[in-house]
């Protein structure tokens, strides 16, 4: 299994534990038996997600607790993988100060990821349903009062967006 697989098998399963209200603690044999790896491998695996900053070592009661950081519940936002187009087109405006330059990158390299185009510099277009993907972009950046969502069902010159995506006439 290649190292990135693990790692992100890690950090979705700490994730789905830690929004379950659970707590994961050392030694690792207090986390669920969901990985298919030697514990050696797990061990490299979570000291790589500590060192690139997905999670972060806290004491809590004495016990040493891995938590999810920033970084790694935004590496954990993927797009949803729907083939059939809807009708409805997701606009994504935004205005983001200079001062918050990183969450802008990062916030359009997510977009990216989340199958969105540019149409403008600060204005992106999806054909999938990703608002729960932008709802919580917009609260891990911080970027309440940034950035605006729209659900639209007819755009001008719409073929232009159908072929941009390859979406077929029905």
């Amino acid at each position: 299994m290649k190292k990135e697989n693990i790692t992100k098998k890690v950090l979705s399963v700490i994730e789905e534990i830690l929004s379950a209200g659970g707590d994961i603690f050392y030694p690792y044999k207090s986390i669920p038996n969901l990985f298919d790896v030697a514990t050696n491998k797990l061990s490299k695996a979570v000291y790589n997600l500590k060192k690139h900053g997905f999670l972060v070592e806290i004491e809590n009661k004495n016990r040493k607790q891995l938590k999810l950081t920033t970084k790694g519940s935004i590496r954990l936002i993927k797009p949803n993988i729907n083939n059939h187009w809807d009708g409805y087109w997701r606009i994504i405006a935004f205005d983001i100060p200079e001062k918050y330059a990183k969450s802008r990158r990062v916030f359009r390299s997510k977009l990216s990821e989340l199958n969105c185009k540019p149409i403008q510099k600060s204005v992106w277009i999806s054909p999938d349903d990703i608002a729960i993907n932008i709802e919580k972009l917009i609260n891990l950046l911080h970027l309440q009062g940034e950035v605006n969502y729209f659900i639209c069902k007819a755009l001008n010159d719409e073929n232009k967006f159908r072929r941009l995506f390859n979406i077929d006439k029905d």
